[in-house]
């Protein structure tokens, strides 16, 4: 590959000066932008994958999140060009080198050097977060310094998604520096990014890398002496349960000062699920169409093959074959119609998605255990759309006439077509006079009852008691509505996690807009606003701990 020579013109606009670096995707050089007026690099794609639909999506994913990062430090492209034939990435030039070579040249940073480090990324990671960006491949390789952590970038946010794309991910990072729910199938979040950011400050304090939690000796044992809030804070990001680390990016600053981060906001509440012999009780019974019965009888057999779910070399395994069709551009089918259901479950529901759970592989099986109706037909719609046959039934005994009219409505139906030709023809022996008026007449009923009784019976959910028979997807979505406290009106109770909710949220949101103003805003007023957000978050969990 004879690659771009020194002295060499692009468009006429680039002139090269020399290659700087070569990676398995790309050639770096150093160019002079004429347009800037200043060298830059140049990322050049090799040119057998510069057709590669999965390496430009790369690429505009990162020019998207640069544009998104400005003034942030992070090492954002200027551009992506198509010129002569070369796809490339233009960018600025950082006079140093990535962490992994200065930790190799000098060893683990020094205490002030950590600790400013960790305050550049976890900055960076704030503002990207803010802007509603995941980094999801942050590691020593993609962070440059030049003097120490106090000049520290974030680089290369060719894997960002939107912070919202809460579905399951085949795009798993950097094996040792990727959180361990990714490399399960897990579903990515702010928190993951965090755990990154963990595990590099742990490379950075120790040497030693890259992590695996399943047999990571504590950095005190490492690197003795550090500050103890720093490395109480490493520990807490590189926690392998997600629940245990910080909530997001804003919670950092207090992690650094070695002050408990806020917890993260309290989701809405669930709604409540009825009790079973409750006449308002509806589940929603799904049914794979004949489109997608192949797709998903092929599931089921691998799922009948794979191996056990604590069988950790096959979790490994799946992780890095995701990991190398992500690489090699083959991993683009995007998420499934069942993975785009449980996003679903989630927001009408208003919680996290829930994980993918085997049983929406079955091909008939109850989505969730009892919900009330409205929420029963949202719900049914939502996978009526990912291309499931879906039906909202009322379970329980039927309670009267109109419950047995609901669940048997297609019996007179069914009995006034196959026996309305005899009873015409006995009306006809008996008065033939009155036939031209009753035929019509009879057949008109019939239609009507076709139309009618199928829809009275769909407006009030029959019920089908063979509709506890079927497994449940999800049985333990919906928790029970916890009972008011003695002497507190009910819709008092109810509303107080929602006001507590919206007041974390709005503290969440100040805190994102200073981050994004940080460099507009006198040092003074920053460290007010900073001061108060802590106070009022402090005051808002003890008053609904006091509720």
């Amino acid at each position: 590959m004879a690659g771009l020579a020194p002295g060499q013109a692009l468009g006429g606009r680039f002139t090269v000066h020399g290659r700087l670096g070569q990676g398995g995707t790309a050639v770096v050089y150093l160019a002079r932008d004429a347009l800037r007026g200043e060298d830059v690099a140049l990322k050049v794609v090799h040119p057998h994958l510069a057709d590669d639909p999965a390496v430009r999506r790369r690429l505009r994913r990162e020019v998207e999140a640069g544009a998104a990062l400005a003034g942030a430090p992070a090492l954002s492209p200027h551009d992506l060009h198509e010129i002569d034939g070369q796809l490339f990435l233009s960018m600025p030039v950082h006079p140093g080198r990535t962490l992994t070579e200065h930790v190799a040249a000098r060893g683990p940073l020094p205490a002030a050097e950590l600790e400013a480090l960790a305050r550049r990324l976890g900055e960076a990671l704030a503002r990207a977060h803010a802007a509603g960006l995941l980094h999801r491949d942050l590691s020593p390789n993609n962070v440059m310094l030049d003097q120490g952590g106090q000049d520290a970038v974030l680089m290369d946010f060719g894997l960002a998604a939107r912070v919202d794309a809460t579905r399951s991910t085949g795009q798993l990072g950097t094996a040792g520096y990727a959180a361990p729910e990714l490399w399960d199938g897990g579903r990515a979040d702010a928190r993951a990014d965090l755990y990154a950011l963990g595990a590099c400050l742990r490379f950075a304090a120790t040497g030693v890398g890259p992590l695996d939690p399943r047999a990571a000796r504590p950095v005190e044992a490492l690197r003795p002496g550090l500050p103890p809030a720093l490395r109480a804070a490493i520990d807490q990001l590189t926690e392998p349960d997600p629940a245990r680390r910080p909530p997001g990016a804003a919670a950092l600053r207090e992690l650094w000062e070695g002050a408990a981060p806020a917890p993260p906001p309290a989701p809405p509440p669930a709604v409540p699920r009825p009790a079973r012999a409750s006449a308002e009780t509806h589940t929603v019974i799904l049914q794979e169409r004949d489109e997608g019965r192949g797709r998903r009888a092929e599931m089921r057999a691998r799922l009948r093959r794979a191996p056990r779910d604590d069988d950790g070399a096959y979790r490994f395994g799946m992780g890095l074959m995701r990991k190398a069709q992500e690489v090699l551009g083959i991993s683009s089918n995007g998420p499934s119609p069942e993975e785009l259901l449980m996003d679903d479950v989630g927001r009408i529901l208003g919680q996290p998605p829930p994980e993918l759970p085997a049983t929406v592989w079955d091909p008939s099986f109850r989505l969730v255990d009892a919900v009330d109706g409205p929420t029963a037909e949202r719900l049914a719609d939502a996978a009526r759309r990912r291309g499931f046959r879906a039906d909202v039934a009322r379970v329980g005994p039927a309670t009267g006439w109109a419950d047995q009219l609901a669940r048997w409505f297609w019996v007179p139906i069914a009995v006034g077509w196959s026996t309305f030709p005899f009873a015409l023809g006995m009306f006809g022996a008996i008065a033939p006079s009155l036939m031209d008026v009753a035929a019509p007449a009879v057949i008109g009923g019939l239609v009507a009852l076709s139309i009618l009784l199928p829809v009275y019976a769909k407006a009030r959910g029959r019920p089908d008691p063979r509709a506890w028979e079927l497994p449940v997807a999800l049985p333990d979505l919906l928790p029970e509505a916890p009972a008011p406290p003695t002497g507190a009106p009910a819709s008092t109770a109810a509303a107080e996690p929602r006001l507590q909710a919206r007041a974390e949220g709005a503290l969440d949101a100040l805190e994102a807009a200073v981050a994004r103003r940080e460099d507009a805003l006198p040092a003074a007023a920053l460290d007010d606003l900073r001061r108060s957000a802590r106070e009022l978050r402090r005051a808002a969990a003890a008053l609904g701990a006091a509720l």
